[in-house]
């Protein structure tokens, strides 16, 4: 899986409003294979019942991804 844009995300109290701006993908698993094949170690949790994967990129930022539920 190529990821091609990043962005900055903020906490929100609308989860459903937010779901347009959050990066979603359709299968973690697949996405932990992809970083673990480019050397990248991710953090794997359940939140709000989605599973979530969050990294840090070189400058200590922390990029989360999560399973779209609707996948």
């Amino acid at each position: 899986m190529k990821v091609t844009h990043v962005f900055i995300a903020l906490a929100t109290a609308d989860h459903a409003a937010a779901l347009g701006w959050t990066i979603a993908v359709g299968d973690v698993d697949e996405l932990l294979g992809d970083l673990r094949g480019r050397g990248i170690v991710a953090t794997i949790a359940i939140e709000a019942e989605m599973r979530t994967a969050v990294v840090v990129d070189p400058d200590g930022n922390r990029i989360k991804f999560f399973e779209d539920p609707a996948s």
